[in-house]
């Protein structure tokens, strides 16, 4: 493996990385598999139907009498919705392929997205990673994020090489502060939404 191809693998783990720390900051738990085929991470939440809304798992606490006779209270996680506190929550999952790109200047990066249009519930992130060559600015991670249905009209899905090749790149342009500011050869810019998209 050549130092450019190191390089490369480093700088997508890194954004990986980042990405993770976002999900769950967003509330996902992130899982991430030793062997993976298109999909990157898998990602879940808790939903209750009857608060209709993700939540957190009701932790039940419960006193007692210990063996001194002073009360202590106990801790039990159930799997009841933290909000309600009556209902059984139920859990929704969403599959991620992550892609990256890295640069500082005003051009045009391009990402591939190999995604399988006709699965339910998968979205693609792409990762621009600004300084990630520069040893004295901190690096800085922007997250685009899209549902991975929109493949069908970005793509000639028809193609005999569809998948097989990078033929079909998709182009945008990023200005130093890591914002989309030309639409490249990508049409809708509004379908680049923000973590909420997940929901």
């Amino acid at each position: 493996m050549g130092r450019d191809d190191l390089d490369k693998k480093l700088i997508g783990l890194y954004g990986e990385m980042e990405l993770a720390i976002k999900l769950h900051k967003e509330g996902w738990q992130v899982y991430r598999a030793y062997i993976d085929e298109l999909i990157d991470f898998v990602i879940s939440r808790y939903y209750c139907l009857k608060c209709k809304k993700y939540t957190e798992l009701y932790i039940k606490k419960t006193s007692y009498k210990g063996k001194n006779r002073k009360t202590e209270i106990r801790k039990c996680r159930t799997n009841l919705c933290n909000s309600c506190q009556t209902n059984e929550v139920e859990i929704r999952t969403k599959f991620i392929q992550v892609k990256s790109s890295a640069g500082n200047n005003k051009e045009v990066f391009h990402f591939h997205p190999k995604l399988s249009h006709d699965i339910k519930n998968i979205f693609c992130v792409w990762i621009f990673i600004k300084n990630a060559d520069n040893k004295t600015k901190p690096i800085k991670c922007n997250f685009f994020i899209f549902e991975g249905e929109l493949i069908k009209e970005i793509d000639n899905i028809n193609l005999d090489s569809y998948q097989i090749t990078d033929n079909q790149k998709i182009g945008l342009k990023i200005n130093g502060k890591g914002n989309i500011t030309g639409k490249g050869n990508w049409t809708r810019l509004n379908d680049f939404k923000s973590f909420k998209i997940l929901e």
